[in-house]
């Protein structure tokens, strides 16, 4: 095949994917699946397809007292009736593009092993999933933009940003059952019983707590010796992700630990990606083109903990 048959190869592959440029509802759930598969984070997480730009999460639920004793022929008080609180968080997608450069002889090669969609699909859904979790994780639209990386983490506030009901400040000090003690302390009672509560920090400071209970010389202290994380905390998974950052504060050697349950984070997906390819040759390059909107909330913004400048590194 001379060149232009390698183009109109590629044109074909990607039609038969899409419709009007964007993703088939059927590779939409596919490219979804290969993001959360490979993401701890998203595994966790409850991760919803939008069909619409904007989401509504809508929030119901009792705060106050609602039972009261039962006076034979008494007629309840305006104070001893309930009523439901309605509220509602909202996912508003925010639109990304990624612009892949490849070469004629890149083209060729995945071409003719029959590998072009893989290569389009597997290794696009590799880079886009490591670079939404890092604005899902780090995003701030506060950061100043002079760079790449900062120009992309200011699209949203990410759950590190956002979590700001309860707050603890570690002061420097490693990750430790202190310290999530004291995380414990500051969770508001009606979600302390939550059985999916997780600490969730950085993979270096999971590791740093893993190597802390594994110097005890008890049994437990034994166990943590073969055991890879997570770990528990009374029965609170201590979990290493692995985007988490490790160079917050002055020393830049800090990091965070945030408390909650992953699925009171939700990410939204708008499901009408975009991917094509644009004919413009030069000097043997080609330009791939895929577009792709999300966005992340706590739907429970209460039911969060964070601590801050929590060691990292020594």
């Amino acid at each position: 095949m001379d060149n232009l048959d390698y183009i109109s190869k590629a044109a074909t592959d990607i039609a038969a994917i899409t419709s009007g440029g964007k993703l088939l509802p059927k590779q939409v759930q596919k490219f979804e699946e290969r993001l959360i598969v490979q993401s701890k984070l998203l595994q966790m997480c409850n991760v919803i397809q939008m069909t619409v730009p904007e989401w509504e999460l809508d929030r119901a639920g009792f705060t106050g007292q609602v039972l009261h004793p039962d006076t034979e022929l008494a007629t309840p008080t305006e104070s001893q009736i309930a009523a439901p609180a309605f509220d509602k968080r909202t996912l508003a997608v925010k639109r990304t593009k990624a612009v892949v450069k490849v070469s004629h002889h890149t083209l060729k090669s995945v071409i003719d092993r029959g590998q072009f969609i893989p290569f389009l699909t597997d290794q696009l859904a590799k880079a886009v999933k490591r670079d939404m979790e890092k604005v899902i994780i780090r995003g701030d639209t506060s950061l100043t933009q002079n760079s790449l990386e900062n120009q992309l983490l200011g699209l949203m506030d990410g759950v590190i940003k956002q979590s700001t009901a309860h707050l603890y400040d570690a002061n420097g000090d490693p990750l430790s059952d202190p310290l999530i003690d004291e995380m414990e302390i500051l969770l508001p009672d009606q979600y302390a019983d939550d059985p999916g509560l997780m600490v969730l920090t950085s993979r270096k400071a999971a590791i740093r707590y893993r190597q802390s209970r594994g110097q005890r010389a008890t049994v437990g202290g034994d166990a943590q010796l073969s055991k890879r994380d997570p770990m528990d905390h009374h029965e609170i998974p201590v979990v290493g992700v692995p985007l988490f950052p490790n160079d917050l504060g002055t020393n830049t050697n800090q990091t965070v630990a945030i408390l909650c349950n992953p699925q009171n984070i939700y990410v939204g997906i708008q499901d009408d990606m975009e991917i094509k390819m644009e004919e413009k040759p030069v000097q043997g390059i080609y330009y791939i083109v895929f577009r792709y909107a999300f966005d992340v909330t706590f739907k429970e913004p209460d039911a969060v903990v964070k601590a801050t400048e929590v060691q990292a590194l020594a």
